[in-house]
């Protein structure tokens, strides 16, 4: 089932960073998935495993890009990135030491991060970019962080 489903709003202009954004989308709804089906213990260490490899390339995609145009907030938004890959490190930690909660509580960081983080960080490079592969209007950060959200497909554990 689609949780979070990808648009074209939420494009940053560059075709391979857009790709890797919709395959972040795809594990986070298999994650749901997983979770809804009861199937957390096995699939979530298979998922973390996918995110932390995943993450690693995109984030050094997105960081090659970013130094290569000379953006002014390079650092901050590699910041970001280490955050982000710390309390993943931490949520998979707690799921190796049995902690129930891990598998939620990564679904409902990776909803809120991901989206917030692509309209709040990373269309903070697309007026640096030359010309933008596939330009889209800007939504407004208040409004659009919930729009991805399937709303009837909303798990009910959430």
């Amino acid at each position: 089932m689609e949780y979070i489903r990808w648009s074209k709003e939420l494009s940053v202009g560059v075709k391979a960073l857009d790709a890797d954004h919709k395959t972040l989308i795809a594990i986070i709804n298999q994650l749901c998935d997983e979770v809804a089906r009861g199937n957390q213990d096995v699939a979530l260490g298979e998922i973390f495993s996918r995110l932390m490899t995943f993450t690693e390339t995109h984030f050094g995609r997105e960081e090659a890009l970013m130094l290569s145009i000379d953006y002014p907030d390079l650092e901050a938004h590699c910041r970001q990135h280490r955050g982000f890959v710390r309390h993943l490190e931490d949520l998979h930690g707690r799921h190796r030491d049995g902690d129930l909660f891990a598998a939620l509580e990564l679904f409902d960081f990776l909803n809120k991060w991901l989206i917030a983080h692509i309209i709040e960080c990373d269309f903070g490079y697309r007026p640096y970019l030359e010309e933008p592969e596939e330009p889209s209007q800007v939504p407004e950060p208040e409004s659009a962080l919930n729009a991805f959200l399937v709303e009837d497909g909303a798990p009910s554990w959430v």
